[in-house]
């Protein structure tokens, strides 16, 4: 399995305001004691704890991995297309916990909106960078 980043799974996790316990909840650990030796790296993650991490880390699969873009290396596409569908992903997400969570999840989305305004200007930057100039 590819290297999870750690660090962005405990920040996200201290991001959203969820707890030790939380996490170990949605694993299925008995403590949260020891949820945090997986984030700690004493333990590692099994490949079925990568889903529910995402889903309760509110993010993509490829966010919680150190080795780059995980959706431009999984399936070919250039980094442009990646970001892409990337930023498609993100914003189906955001709509999806904004239809669910109604007013719960407007406090808990300030941080993904806030990144995704930031993914999606810097796509435009780079599209703007690659374009040829005007003739």
């Amino acid at each position: 399995m590819d290297k999870l980043n750690l660090d962005y799974i405990s920040g996200r996790r201290i991001e959203l305001g969820l707890t030790l316990k939380d996490m170990a909840e949605a694993l299925g650990f008995k403590t949260a004691s020891t949820y945090l030796k997986y984030e700690k790296g004493s333990y590692s993650f099994k490949a079925n704890h990568i889903p529910v991490l995402a889903h309760k880390l509110r993010c993509t699969l490829d966010l919680l991995f150190l080795d780059g873009n995980l959706l431009k290396q999984k399936s070919g596409l250039s980094r442009q297309e990646a970001n892409k569908r990337q930023l498609e992903i993100w914003q189906r997400t955001l709509q999806y916990e904004i239809e669910m969570m109604a007013t719960r999840s407007v406090r808990a989305c300030e941080g993904f909106v806030t990144r995704l305004n930031s993914f999606e200007k810097y796509i435009e930057d780079q599209e703007r960078n690659t374009q040829p100039p005007a003739t």
